[in-house]
């Protein structure tokens, strides 16, 4: 079943084993990153960084996802509006 949330700072999507299958990122300034890691905090292995030079809001798909074993947090957000996660369990 696929989950979604919108985030507007840093939290955990799941503690669970899940596929993470694409981010909307809304940035409100220029050079705007957001990290996504494999766990429940910013103290888990990091999965991927998000850099978006522009304010132009951006839609990362992921296909048939990325695996994640830890569970999902999103997080370190820096000229972030919000983030938009898409998961499935």
């Amino acid at each position: 079943m696929e989950n979604w949330e919108w985030l507007t700072a840093a939290r955990s999507c799941t503690t669970k084993a899940c596929t993470l299958l694409g981010l909307l990122v809304t940035p409100s300034a220029i050079d705007a990153i957001c990290t996504v890691y494999n766990g429940k905090s910013t103290s888990s292995p990091v999965v991927l960084n998000v850099y978006l030079a522009t304010k132009d809001t951006k839609n990362f798909d992921f296909g048939d996802g990325l695996k994640l074993n830890r569970g999902l947090f999103v997080g370190s957000f820096t000229n972030i509006t919000g983030v938009l996660a898409r998961w499935k369990v």
